[in-house]
């Protein structure tokens, strides 16, 4: 799995990548789920690991304000926090 799948299953469209900075916006199936969103979001991954159970964890932040955006915890997230894209 890598960063553009991870940021695929949190229901995201990458626009662009460059310099470690993704350009991201809502994908088709979460503007489904919580109403559409022409936003725009340029990203960084700011930590990966893994938990105690040896499970990923990918951390995201939005550049210029250091807010984490969203992150992804494999094996440890509800199927509602997840999104299914029909090309992956």
């Amino acid at each position: 799995m890598n960063i553009l799948e991870v940021l695929w299953k949190l229901g995201y469209d990458v626009l662009s990548f460059s310099n470690g900075v993704y350009k991201i916006k809502f994908g088709h199936e979460r503007e489904k789920r919580h109403g559409y969103c022409d936003d725009t979001y340029e990203v960084c991954v700011s930590e990966v690991g893994f938990n105690g159970f040896g499970n990923l964890y990918v951390f995201f932040q939005e550049v210029g304000t250091n807010n984490c955006l969203d992150a992804y915890e494999f094996k440890n997230m509800d199927s509602d926090e997840l999104y299914n894209r029909g090309d992956n």
